[in-house]
């Protein structure tokens, strides 16, 4: 048997010997063919590189010129990618000459190849010119040509290091000089290159301070497998050379620092004093020693992880001079509530169901022009009677997904929705919400909200799938009366078809038409905003889109939603007015005074109940500032010239005092909105989790708010307060009318 094989191995040698001494293609006669073939090669590459030539001088062209600076990039990127060609075939043309005495004019595959490689070897500075024909070595056209191909070919491949490479260096060239040179300005630190945290910078960028300056700070957190070992891997080594390409090139117009984290920020345990240390950030407290403010940002998709980190970094020693204030996106619940607690840091929970309720309270009526006024308040889907300052027909809403934002939108529209009708009566009113998943909901839900169960005849909770044919029994008793939708289902496709259907079935079976009803839906995904919009715009009639899209990602991670707090300045100035108009003396607690006196925690008793107090009160004054717009759009501009009022003279109204028959009329609207202001501030409070006190426990409390057990002394019906409690709400409608700020005007 190895006789054979030896004998096979012997045969196969002889055949291979004889196949390499047998050249590929007959020289003579083919001589001539081959010559050709070469000149076409030749041809075609010359061709080619003029093609690349002028192509690339196009592009250069356009990239200097003035349109907007993405066109102008694409057409740089577009002008380098035709430089490197035109590299490659000039190197190709020369190498093909030059190889054509030295072994390639008898094989067309030698033609083909040989040249080309040598043209690819060029890229990475290596030069086959000791393969070169004499020849063509000792003109010096050829090499003067030669000399500058690869010179332009080492130039590419440095352009393309560099590109990958330079904003790094950028980034760490500015990381060294914030770092030796002071700064006494708000320093923005970013944990996360995320998109959350990208659109709120961008935001943050175009509202800031250009006086004081501010400062960014982006921190990459490493993969959950992160490890030491695994840094060193290829794919490591490649990322620093290629790292994230689109956020970084995302974040370079904002002009930060980029620095990179050794560790997740929530596991950091254990570190105390020294978190930055295990981080591997030391560089970052150096920036932040000097600095007047300083913000933190967690919004990655873990709230749970932003929770800890957060608690995990504030201990930091960096923060011993300053007190940052924290951003944390988590849902505001009993169990994330505790972070308020920590006094190394002011820490604030973003809850982007609750923003996005904001935003569907701040959607402007008309895109572009926010001071004609808000397009989703639920005074725009009734009837009104503005001589008498209130509403002459029902208001009907339909929840469809009771989560988070469903619930939120709850809130919202039970205050909101609450009028008063023409003999000061409440305005009828009626909410259905609708999710399969209502019996878990229910639980934490009355847990939140205990009034809700008694308010059973206005707020009906329906256990039904939206595509069940119970869900479409009801939409059709209700339709005809139907004036505000809200569709919260957590998925985009989902969201927009249910909103279609509807649409479609109020246009077929609503009498009256579209007129007063709106359907609003909440976005969750940016990339899919463009298609909601457009089949928002596709429903629409007369110039009216009857579906609108809310809580978009530009539109919660914003400056005025995150940072201010939705209407923090706004809701600030109005204080001040209702102070000033209800304690002439000018005996009143400032915005901060207040705050300042309550995050003591000496009023309350405990820090937690202060802070709860504290929420409650400054979250009147911006839903003060917003119902503005409710008030606005009820009252007659006619009845309110020539000055309203005097707190006062409306006491000594409410008292009994008579008026003149020409100021009745007045009077009679001012009382209706100020009845309606009362029910929004009942139903405010309700949706707050507070609860009426009974007659004894109101006859025997020390205050009007029993922050402990959420129960206040005025949560009761208008007639049932006394007339110097009454005219506080009066004092709301006379800060709406004389404070400019209040709210957009236009109805």
């Amino acid at each position: 048997m190895a006789e054979e094989n030896n004998l096979l191995l012997q045969e196969i040698d002889t055949l291979s010997r004889q196949f390499l001494q047998t050249p590929l293609v007959e020289t003579g006669s083919s001589a001539p063919a081959l010559h050709q073939a070469a000149q076409g090669l030749l041809a075609l590459a010359a061709a080619l590189l003029l093609l690349s030539c002028v192509m690339l001088a196009v592009h250069a062209c356009r990239s200097f010129s003035g349109q907007e600076p993405y066109g102008r990039q694409n057409h740089r990127k577009k002008a380098f990618k035709w430089w490197a060609f035109a590299t490659l075939l000039a190197g190709y043309a020369l190498y093909l000459v030059g190889f054509y005495w030295e072994g390639t004019r008898q094989s067309f595959l030698a033609y083909l190849f040989r040249p080309l490689l040598s043209s690819l070897e060029m890229f990475v500075s290596h030069s086959d010119l000791i393969e070169v024909d004499g020849q063509c070595k000792a003109n010096p056209y050829y090499m003067a040509a030669f000399s500058l191909v690869h010179f332009s070919a080492v130039a590419v491949s440095a352009s393309f290091a560099i590109n990958c490479f330079w904003r790094r260096i950028v980034f760490w060239f500015r990381r060294k000089a914030w770092q030796l040179f002071p700064f006494r300005g708000t320093v923005d630190v970013f944990f996360g290159l995320d998109d959350r945290s990208l659109a709120l910078a961008r935001n943050l960028h175009a509202c800031r301070n250009r006086t004081e300056g501010e400062r960014m700070v982006f921190v990459d957190l490493p993969d959950e497998g992160h490890s030491s070992a695994r840094r060193l891997s290829f794919s490591h080594i490649f990322g620093l050379f290629s790292y994230k390409a689109e956020q970084v090139r995302a974040v370079g117009c904002l002009y930060p620092v980029l620095m990179h984290c050794a560790l997740p920020p929530h596991k950091a345990e254990n570190a105390g004093p020294g978190v930055l240390d295990a981080l591997e950030l030391q560089s970052l407290r150096r920036i932040l020693r000097n600095a007047s403010a300083v913000r933190l940002f967690f919004l990655s998709q873990e709230e749970e992880d932003n929770i800890k980190a957060a608690l995990l970094l504030v201990q930091d020693r960096a923060f011993a001079r300053c007190r940052p204030v924290v951003y944390c996106r988590a849902r505001r619940n009993a169990v994330n509530e505790a972070v308020y607690g920590v006094g190394a840091a002011e820490i604030h929970l973003v809850d982007e169901s609750e923003l996005a309720v904001e935003a569907l309270k701040l959607m402007p009526a008309e895109a572009g022009h926010p001071e004609r006024g808000y397009r989703a308040h639920p005074v725009r889907f009734v009837g009104v009677d503005r001589m008498q300052g209130c509403a002459t027909s029902a208001f009907t809403a339909l929840i469809v997904g009771l989560g988070d934002t469903g619930q939120d939108a709850l809130r919202f529209l039970y205050e909101f929705g609450a009028f008063a009708g023409p003999q000061g009566q409440k305005s009828p009113f009626r909410l259905y919400a609708v999710d399969r998943r209502m019996e878990q909901i229910k639980g934490k839900l009355f847990r939140e909200i205990p009034a809700l169960p008694a308010l059973a005849d206005e707020v009906e909770l329906i256990g039904e799938d939206a595509a069940s044919p119970g869900f479409w029994r009801r939409m059709g008793e209700i339709v005809d009366c139907l004036n505000y939708v809200v569709i919260a289902l957590g998925n985009d496709e989902a969201g927009i078809a249910l909103a279609a259907e509807i649409c479609r079935y109020a246009v077929q079976n609503r009498r009256g038409g579209l007129e007063k009803f709106g359907i609003f839906v909440r976005s969750y995904e940016p990339e899919n905003e463009t298609r909601l919009r457009r089949t928002a715009e596709y429903y629409g009639q007369d110039g009216r889109e009857p579906i609108a899209v809310f809580g978009t990602r530009g539109e919660i991670y914003s400056k005025q939603m995150v940072v201010d707090s939705g209407l923090q300045e706004q809701a600030k100035r109005f204080y001040a007015s209702y102070a000033r108009c209800t304690c002439p003396s000018g005996r009143f607690l400032s915005w901060e005074a207040r705050r300042a006196q309550l995050l003591g925690g000496a009023p309350c008793g405990t820090l937690p109940l202060c802070k709860q107090e504290l929420y409650r009160k400054e979250f009147q004054d911006e839903e003060n500032c917003i119902h503005a717009y409710t008030k606005q759009c009820l009252a007659d501009p006619g009845l309110l010239q020539g000055g309203l009022p005097a707190v006062g003279d409306f006491l000594a109204y409410l008292e009994g005092r008579p008026v003149a028959p020409a100021e009745a009329g007045r009077y009679g609207c001012l009382l209706n909105l100020s009845i309606g202001e009362h029910l929004r501030w009942n139903a405010s409070h309700l949706m707050l989790g507070y609860v009426a006190m009974s007659p004894g426990e109101a006859a025997a409390a020390a205050s009007s708010c029993d922050e402990v057990r959420k129960k206040h002394k005025y949560l009761v019906d208008w007639a049932a307060l006394p007339a110097s409690t009454q005219v506080y709400d009066y004092a709301v409608v006379y800060t709406t009318f004389t404070e400019s700020s209040a709210a957009p005007r236009g109805c």
